[in-house]
C-alpha cells in the first residue's frame, strides 16, 4: 500500500506556545503576588498557590520549561504522523494538447523514489508522437518543505505536477513555447505490473545514471543545495463525506 500524507504543519503548536508563554506571564510570578491574595475587606488569610508556595519560579526559568514542552509536543505529533511517500511507478494513460498536435507521447513511465527524509527523485522515460526514436526523458528531484513538496526551481518553470491520493494518478502539465503556445497534459496512474517496454526501460535507466552522475554533481552541486521555492507539487484532497 502507498501512502501519501502531508508534513504536520506547527502553527497551532506556536499558537500553543504563545498561550502557554501568557500564561507563564499572569501565573508564575514571585511568591505574593496579586491574585493569589484575598480581596479586600474579606476575612482570612491568603490563598494557597502552589507557586507562591514554592517561592515561585521566574520568568526565564518559566518560559524555558513551557518552550520544552511545546517542542516536546510539536515533536510527538510530528513522529506520529504517516511517513510521505509517494514512492511507486506509474504509467502514462493519456497524453493531449491544446490545440490539438502531434506534441504529445505515445507511452510513457514514471519511477517515484524517495532518497531521505527531505528528497524525492522522479525520473521519466516516454516515447514521442512525431519523432519515437528522439531523445525523451527526465529527471527531476524534490524536496519536503513545511508547506509541502516542492519540485526543484530549475528547469521547471513550465510544467505543474499534480497528485491525486484517492485514485493514484499524477498530471503533468507542460507549457509550450511555440506560437501557438501549446498545453499539454498527461495523465499517469500508478502501475505494480513489472515494466516490459525495452524502449522504457532503457530511457529509465539513462535517467537514472544522469541522476547518479557525479559530473552533474560537480557542476551543479548536490541536489540537497538546490532551490525549492516556486514550484509546489499540488495534492488534490479527496472530497470530505457528507454529514
Amino acid at each position: 500500500m502507498h501512502i501519501i500524507a502531508f508534513p504536520v504543519r506547527p502553527a497551532l503548536f506556536l499558537l500553543f506556545a504563545k498561550v502557554v508563554n501568557a500564561i507563564a506571564k499572569n501565573c508564575m510570578r514571585p511568591a505574593g503576588h496579586s491574585h493569589c491574595r484575598r480581596p479586600a475587606g474579606v476575612a482570612g488569610t491568603d490563598l494557597a498557590c502552589p507557586v507562591c508556595a514554592t517561592g515561585g519560579l521566574s520568568m526565564r526559568q518559566a518560559s524555558f520549561w513551557l518552550a520544552g514542552l511545546a517542542a516536546l509536543v510539536q515533536g510527538a505529533a510530528i513522529a506520529a504522523a504517516p511517513t510521505p511517500t509517494l514512492d511507486a511507478s506509474y504509467s502514462l494513460v493519456s497524453s493531449s494538447t491544446a490545440p490539438v498536435t502531434n506534441w504529445g507521447f505515445s507511452k510513457g513511465r514514471i519511477s517515484v523514489r524517495q532518497l531521505d527524509a527531505r528528497h524525492v527523485l522522479i525520473v521519466l522515460a516516454c516515447e514521442w508522437k512525431r519523432e519515437p526514436k528522439a531523445v525523451c526523458g527526465e529527471h527531476y528531484f524534490a524536496q519536503w518543505q513545511e508547506s509541502g513538496l516542492y519540485i526543484q526551481d530549475m528547469n521547471t518553470d513550465a510544467m505543474r505536477i499534480y497528485a491525486d491520493p484517492a485514485a493514484h494518478t499524477l498530471t503533468i502539465i507542460s507549457r509550450g513555447y511555440d506560437a501557438k503556445a501549446s498545453v499539454r497534459r498527461d495523465l499517469y496512474k500508478m502501475d505494480e505490473q513489472e515494466l516490459t517496454d525495452p524502449v522504457l526501460i532503457r530511457r529509465l535507466k539513462r535517467e537514472q545514471a544522469n541522476a547518479d552522475s557525479k559530473e552533474n554533481a560537480r557542476v551543479f552541486g548536490p541536489y540537497a543545495k538546490w532551490s525549492y521555492t516556486n514550484n509546489r507539487i499540488e495534492f488534490q484532497q479527496p472530497p470530505s463525506a457528507t454529514p
